[in-house]
């Protein structure tokens, strides 16, 4: 989608499954953390990743080892 410059579909409907249809449901915030992080939004993917382990699955261990993940990743970037 993203070479056909659909991008904006993907995040309208990434927003409409997080936030209507199955906004409960932790595997969809990780894949809504997972894209966000890999487009570069990485206050997106941040606020995904807490939205799942603090308020929809508390203590899902995915959850937490995926941020932990992209914020050890992020780091190691900065410091180069």
């Amino acid at each position: 989608m993203e070479a056909s410059g659909s991008m904006d579909l993907v995040e309208s409907a990434l927003a409409l499954a997080t936030q209507v249809f199955v906004k409960r449901q932790p595997e969809i915030h990780l894949f809504a953390a997972r894209f966000k992080e890999q487009g570069g939004d990485i206050g997106g993917a941040r606020a995904s990743y807490q939205l799942v382990h603090a308020e929809i699955s508390t203590g899902l261990l995915e959850a937490i080892i995926k941020h932990a993940k992209m914020e050890h990743c992020l780091v190691n970037q900065y410091l180069g």
